[in-house]
């Protein structure tokens, strides 16, 4: 099978939420005045399977094509750990409040939910000037202080609340108490999970004056009561021939890259798949049969079965995340080291150390 740069078509989802920003902003074919709160960009979940827009394996769903070239896809170490692409990529357009909520981790969600659990990681695309979001506690809570708060609505007088801006990123664990505020578009990368335990949801009621359900009673039992981390990560940069690659935040189930490109950024995919964004300016993948076109806000994943692609910018310059799976952490770890990242520039990458 000769795999090619994979682009998908629109996967939309509209949340009480939800605005148009992702048309506006970031030129997505999204109707003024839509409630589009989120863009699945990449997934194999059974709640938005992405399908492939582009080349000859146009209109198959992604998750048969994995299913019929998992090594060919993902790499043959990825494909003997994982079934399906282990990641979900998705943009949040941020109208207003999302609830406050918490995601279970890998034991707990095999356990009661027959599904991964939810690490993620946001990056601030676009910030609204005042914007914030809430990430972690401000101080060790018990059960009770969270049930008062939620019974008082007051929640978020003890949750970490944060002013953001565009470049932003945050890494947000299992069990993290958290919530993204209007006025926000946030690219995120998570584990393949649609699994999320509302703890609050501001007073809000649906089109039908119905309070959206909340799971109280899971969300406390996952949540972490000690977590009063600050998560907002510190990017190291590194100078490259082409430019600049920002390392912007690691765990173990994913590491995501900002590359600033000025010349021809070449990507080794060293056996495993890559997931490009740009968020500034078009991008041409170049590949050894021949070239694909990326545009601003569109996402493509790059097949292990090829070992080289050459990002040119179209106009110069242009600003891609690219996301990069790790063999495990302690290979991560000496990876980064190699790259001359110290173990306290780790420390505060995420999910490392």
């Amino acid at each position: 099978m000769n795999l090619y740069p994979l682009k998908f078509e629109d996967n939309f989802k509209d949340k009480i939420w939800g605005g148009d920003s992702l048309g506006t902003i970031l030129g997505r074919k999204v109707a003024k005045g839509a409630k589009v709160g989120e863009s699945w960009e990449l997934s194999e979940h059974e709640s938005g399977p992405s399908v492939i827009s582009n080349g000859h394996l146009k209109g198959r769903t992604l998750s048969s094509v994995v299913a019929e070239y998992p090594s060919a896809v993902l790499g043959e170490v990825v494909a003997a750990r994982h079934k399906n692409l282990p990641l979900l990529f998705k943009f949040i357009d941020a109208n207003d409040k999302l609830s406050i909520q918490v995601h279970p981790d890998d034991k707990y969600a095999a356990l009661h939910e027959n599904s991964l659990g939810k690490t993620e990681a946001w990056y601030v695309v676009h910030a609204e000037k005042g914007a914030k979001l809430i990430s972690g506690l401000a101080k060790p809570l018990t059960r009770t202080e969270v049930e008062a708060g939620i019974k008082n609505s007051s929640l978020e007088k003890l949750l970490q609340e944060f002013e953001v801006k565009s470049g932003d990123c945050f890494f947000v664990p299992a069990g993290t108490v958290h919530a993204i505020e209007s006025g926000l578009i946030i690219y995120e990368v998570q584990e393949v999970s649609d699994i999320t335990y509302r703890l609050y949801d501001w007073g809000r009621v649906d089109d039908q004056g119905k309070p959206r359900d909340l799971h109280i009673e899971k969300s406390l039992k996952v949540m972490d009561f000690n977590d009063t981390e600050n998560h907002k990560t510190e990017p190291v940069v590194i100078t490259e021939s082409w430019g600049r690659r920002e390392i912007i935040t690691a765990c173990e189930y994913f590491i995501l890259y900002k590359h600033s490109i000025t010349g021809v950024n070449t990507i080794n995919t060293s056996g495993k798949f890559k997931v490009i964004t740009p968020l500034y300016g078009t991008v041409t993948i170049e590949y050894t049969d021949g070239s694909e076109t990326l545009k601003q806000g569109e996402t493509a994943l790059l097949p292990a079965s090829l070992p080289q692609y050459r990002l040119k910018p179209f106009e110069g310059r242009a600003e891609v995340l690219v996301t990069d799976i790790p063999v495990g952490k302690d290979e991560l770890i000496s990876e980064l080291t190699a790259l001359g990242v110290t173990l306290e520039q780790m420390k505060k990458l995420g999910g490392l150390l």
